[in-house]
């Protein structure tokens, strides 16, 4: 266990030596100042819609919009039903 210990230290030693680069950290900061090439901008859309889903009654809004565009092909289905004079089953006339 000690031959571990000691091996530790001495691997701590050996990189406590280690040399850094001249303008090593200045590269880094602008690393990290960097935005990504590749990254997706938010745009405008984007943006109301994650601050609409911060609310609870946006939640209740963009659940509203979202069953109403679902719902609209089986209402449009009706329709086409209604009016090629099938009645349907279940009598759902509207």
């Amino acid at each position: 266990m000690t031959s571990d210990n000691r091996q530790y230290q001495q691997w701590v030693a050996q990189r406590q030596r280690a040399e850094v680069p001249d303008g090593f950290s200045d590269r880094v900061l602008a690393a990290v100042d960097r935005r990504p090439e590749n990254a997706i901008r938010q745009q405008f859309w984007v943006r109301l819609l994650l601050s609409t889903l911060a609310s609870r009654p946006g939640k209740f809004v963009v659940c509203c919009f979202a069953f109403l565009f679902g719902i609209t092909p089986f209402l449009y289905l009706v329709y086409l039903a209604q009016l090629i004079g099938i009645s349907t089953a279940a009598g759902l006339a509207l």
